[in-house]
């Protein structure tokens, strides 16, 4: 408010036919909005580490939006000392844009109002946004009734008063986020998510979503009600969630511009169901425009992860200008053009792949009154892409900063910018699956083209089987997968995790299980398919495997492939199958009590008449001799599986001496395990 005194007695000087003016047009302003919104509870339900919250605080933008009610409140106070005839009109509009500045700068502070920060370091941050808002509203309060009680100076020094107070909170605000705070990605999944370290053991971005899956699966109905509780300005209550989701929300709760991301995500679930409703065809068609682009998406993420290292590894800020630039250009031009993209395709304005960015910007602008596109166009600065793109930039050596055709930023506002842009773009791509998710649970892509698409496919079928990727790679027609050292334990779940997560993975011919300073497990896809010729058909969850089965195939593909002597793996499997009988028989065995002779026969001809298959399609991996010499094993079990029905009693004694008796003869090798 500039000039309060000023005001005051400019007020006083006024005329009854201007009081007069002025009291009729608040009057039938306020008929038409009602009253000024009363400033909602902040819901306060995202849990963030205080970094978080101070960057919240500084994207909202409320400084900005405050500027905006001072000068409405200003242009105000300038109408109504105007002559009585121009009052009406002209301060309609002042009012109006009074209203809107205050309805904008209450819903920036209820935004930041959704993130809790611990309470170890801002502690009042929470209640200077609530008095923010409370102070906010009660200035504009008193603005109309200075109006409408014919321009009484009282209530313009009360709001005035006010006007005081909110700057002394917004000026506390502002230290609050001046504080030199420790932040990590670990810290961030802890307060939100109560996900330890150990829970998330490292790897690269792109294994995340199996190490997560892991880790959600232990505890599932815990997180997913956390979750619930954070997003609820995300999640329908009840709804059902898919990993997918749950994937990208746990991200969006780990980013840095957490207030940005969420926005976006509300944006863009909103475009998306709007789009579904009316076209889920189409809709679907742009979606599996960008999914078959996620090579491109990839490729950029890599770059953007070598270019933040080079600008925290520079040595000072001229040696940051370059990873600066060219982390806000592979942004700007990688994520956000291709999100723009989708975002006017859901608007009815498809764009070609190859669109430059200035069009993109004009079609934005174009649809200005749409939030994603508002949110979209606040990432992109043209004279910096620009600038960076036609090598227009140089560093300032008087100003110690970056001057991009003319215009001065730092390094460090250029990285910000872009992690920025980066974390909106992830906002939009979690909306969209949220949006997926919520339509129709049964809906789906057509089966994408991109191969790194499908690789995708594979690290979350992993994650989905209990295994946690390290990282995992396409090498020519060959998926390498990096894992945690392996035990006896998880050996044989990693084999059949891989027989799952192969199912329509188009182009690979070979699958190895990565571990370091050990050797790598090789299964050729020859062998999966007749492991996966094992599987049966459930009538309610569709196929499954018996892992007891295809371990034995696949325990002699990957022995085969480390070079061993056909014979040697033809005993070897032989002994395994052994073992896995009697392990079955003492598990029966230990049930005879309560469950009776029948069931155990039962269990052991289901046993038996299984491992008689598997040995069978093992031996076609063979040539002879080794080969006859499972086949002979093979006709063993069999006149073993006749007599569990003439003489049950003695058969099973015999069955589990013939296995422990192969046992006996030798150990079973595991080369990729440190036994």
């Amino acid at each position: 408010m500039v000039n309060l005194s000023g005001t005051v007695d400019a007020l006083k000087m006024t005329g009854p036919q201007q009081r007069s003016a002025a009291k009729s047009c608040t009057n039938a302003w306020l008929k038409k909005v009602h009253a000024i919104a009363r400033p909602h509870t902040l819901p306060a339900t995202v849990l963030c580490t205080s970094r978080q919250w101070q960057w919240a605080a500084m994207d909202s933008g409320v400084d900005f939006f405050w500027d905006d009610l001072n000068t409405s409140v200003d242009q105000v106070a300038s109408v109504v000392c105007e002559p009585a005839s121009t009052i009406g009109r002209e301060l309609f509009r002042a009012l109006t844009q009074l209203g809107e500045a205050h309805d904008t700068l209450q819903a920036r502070l209820f935004e930041v109002g959704r993130f809790v920060p611990p309470s170890e370091h801002l502690a009042e941050g929470l209640d200077l946004v609530a008095s923010m808002q409370q102070l906010a509203c009660s200035i504009v309060e008193n603005v109309i009734s200075c109006l409408i009680e014919g321009l009484d100076g009282a209530y313009w020094e009360k709001s005035g008063e006010l006007h005081d107070e909110y700057a002394l909170a917004l000026q506390r605000l502002t230290e609050l986020t001046t504080l030199d705070l420790d932040d990590s990605v670990e810290m961030r999944l802890q307060r939100s998510m109560g996900l330890s370290a150990g829970e998330l053991p490292a790897g690269s971005g792109f294994t995340f979503p199996s190490r997560l899956r892991v880790a959600w699966t232990k505890r599932i109905d815990e997180l997913d009600s956390r979750l619930r509780r954070q997003v609820p300005h995300l999640l329908k209550p009840g709804q059902e969630l898919s990993f997918e989701v749950r994937h990208h929300l746990t991200a969006l709760l780990a980013t840095t511009h957490v207030l940005p991301a969420h926005q976006a995500a509300m944006a863009s679930r909103d475009l998306t169901l709007a789009a579904l409703a009316k076209d889920p065809a189409y809709c679907a068609e742009i979606i599996a425009e960008l999914v078959n682009e996620e090579s491109g998406h990839y490729a950029t993420h890599r770059q953007v992860q070598r270019e933040i290292s080079a600008f925290k590894n520079a040595d000072d800020s001229e040696d940051r200008m370059d990873p600066a630039c060219n982390l806000y250009q592979r942004v700007v031009e990688g994520d956000i053009r291709r999100i723009a993209r989708r975002v006017l395709g859901f608007l009815g304005e498809r764009q070609d792949r190859n669109v430059v960015l200035k069009t993109i910007e004009d079609r934005l602008s174009a649809n200005i009154e749409e939030p994603s596109c508002i949110l979209l166009l606040s990432c992109i600065n043209r004279q910096w892409r620009n600038a960076i793109a036609h090598s227009q930039f140089h560093w300032d050596t008087v100003n110690q900063c970056i001057s991009l055709d003319g215009e001065l930023a730092s390094p460090e506002e250029l990285a910000v910018a872009a992690i920025r842009a980066m974390e909106t773009g992830a906002g939009f791509n979690a909306g969209v699956e949220i949006a997926l998710n919520e339509f129709d649970r049964t809906y789906s892509q057509p089966p994408p083209v991109d191969l790194l698409t499908w690789d995708m496919q594979v690290e979350r079928r992993m994650g989905a089987s209990g295994i946690e990727l390290l990282s995992v790679r396409r090498f020519r027609k060959s998926m390498q997968m990096h894992v945690r050292p392996l035990s006896i334990e998880t050996f044989r779940d990693h084999l059949v995790a891989v027989l799952m997560a192969r199912h329509g993975i188009p182009d690979i011919d070979t699958w190895e299980i990565k571990q370091v300073d050990r050797p790598d497990i090789v299964l050729k896809s020859s062998a999966l398919d007749l492991a996966e010729t094992l599987m049966e058909i459930d009538t309610n969850s569709g196929k499954f495997v018996h892992p007891h089965a295809v371990e034995i195939i696949l325990y002699a593909e990957a022995s085969l492939n480390f070079g061993q002597q056909a014979e040697q793996v033809a005993i070897a499997v032989r002994r395994l199958s052994s073992a896995i009988i009697l392990g079955e028989f003492e598990s029966f065995e230990r049930q005879r009590i309560t469950d009776g002779l029948t069931c155990i026969v039962d269990g052991m001809v289901a046993t038996i008449s299984l491992q008689i298959r598997a040995i069978e399609k093992t031996a076609t991996l063979f040539a002879h001799p080794a080969a006859e010499h499972l086949i002979s094993h093979s006709n063993i079990l069999q006149a073993q599986l006749q007599g569990l029905h003439v003489d049950p009693d003695t058969t099973l004694q015999q069955t589990a001496q013939l296995a422990m008796t192969v046992i006996s003869e030798g150990v079973v090798e595991f080369p990729w395990l440190d036994l």
